[in-house]
């Protein structure tokens, strides 16, 4: 947590702050798929940690509904419970940030085509890099067709996704398992 900290320049979190920071990094973690996308149409989901651990897939937390009389805030000004948010914001950002430039970065097997033999296949499972989606909402996919430019080299991918077919540039896709494992 002394990272966060000193990469945000604020104090460390408290014990609640730690636990709700925790619980969303774990819920997301959670959240990414185990299977590939089944070619059974009855069968659309991913399996998740999620499945093993619930029985359903990930959803996000229910709004707190402050007509609840269970609930009770600890804070009562507007600025006051905007700084009680804001902070374990930041640090699940600043998370996020993290993982996208350590973790997600590990897996992009084609950032540096076309300089490598290390192109799309199809039969490739991709993460799809979206760029207006938060990265724990990217969608899953196998590449189903790549369409060549001018120069030979795949630019664009026809990807099946859990929710149908899409087209996608490649350099926006993330290798997740190879078509011909040991490539």
């Amino acid at each position: 947590m002394g990272d966060y900290a000193k990469d945000l320049k604020i104090s460390p979190v408290d014990e609640e702050g730690l636990s709700t920071i925790l619980c969303d990094i774990e819920a997301r973690i959670n959240a990414r798929p185990l299977t590939y996308l089944s070619e059974d149409p009855k069968n659309p989901e991913l399996l998740t940690p999620y499945h093993f651990l619930t029985g359903k897939n990930f959803m996000d937390l229910p709004e707190v509904n402050p007509e609840d009389e269970e609930w009770v805030p600890r804070v009562t000004t507007t600025s006051e419970l905007r700084k009680v948010w804001s902070y374990p914001q930041r640090l699940i950002a600043l998370w996020w940030k993290r993982w996208k430039a350590e973790y997600i970065v590990a897996l992009n097997k084609f950032q540096k085509w076309p300089y490598s033999n290390e192109a799309p296949q199809v039969g490739d499972i991709v993460l799809i890099d979206e760029c207006n989606v938060p990265k724990n909402k990217w969608k899953l996919g196998k590449i189903t067709e790549l369409y060549p430019g001018k120069d030979g080299i795949a630019r664009t991918a026809k990807l099946r996704t859990s929710i149908g077919f899409i087209k996608r540039p490649t350099a926006k896709l993330l290798l997740i398992e190879p078509a011909v494992p040991n490539r």
